[in-house]
């Protein structure tokens, strides 16, 4: 933590008082450790920081055409919904896994951020992709 004393001032020339503040680097601050195990654009998991986590890879990201999302080590069908960021649904799909990729047209949607809810075998996955 750095202690940094910041003057207050009446005009922009007198001084009436002086503060002490303290700045605390974003890597050490509580909120960055929240955010730790969040997921950011691109790359989600479930939230759980055990070895169980299974995080999957969502690219190209930013997209126009079509998003690529691979689940490392899985097979199987995945359920896929995609909301806009007013949190209505956009896209509800199934698909199988192919060499644990699934991939999606997302052609029809219009450019913004949109949230994407993964869901296979009873685990939930999320994540967020940009659409150009």
């Amino acid at each position: 933590m750095v202690l940094e004393s910041v003057p207050i001032f009446k005009s922009s020339s007198s001084v009436i008082q002086t503060i002490s503040t303290s700045k605390i680097p974003i890597s050490q601050s509580p909120e960055a450790e929240t955010l730790r195990g969040q997921s950011g654009l691109g790359n989600s998991s479930d939230g759980n920081n055990d070895e169980e986590s299974s995080n999957i890879i969502v690219y190209p990201n930013p997209t126009q055409s079509e998003l690529q999302i691979y689940f490392p080590q899985s097979e199987g069908t995945v359920q896929i919904e995609i909301f806009d960021m007013a949190s209505v649904q956009v896209l509800n799909m199934q698909q199988n896994l192919q060499n644990g990729k699934a991939i999606l047209p997302v052609t029809s949607l219009t450019p913004g951020i949109y949230n994407i809810r993964i869901q296979q075998n009873h685990k939930v996955e999320y994540s967020k992709f940009i659409k150009n």
